[in-house]
């Protein structure tokens, strides 16, 4: 229950380091 825990967590603040990302590119294009 805890690796199944660590992993959304995981996931999700992937999901966000990915949408950053493309954030920030949109702003430097």
């Amino acid at each position: 229950m805890d690796k199944f825990i660590n992993d959304l967590r995981y996931g999700s603040n992937l999901q966000m380091k990915v949408v950053r990302r493309h954030h920030l590119r949109g702003q430097n294009l």
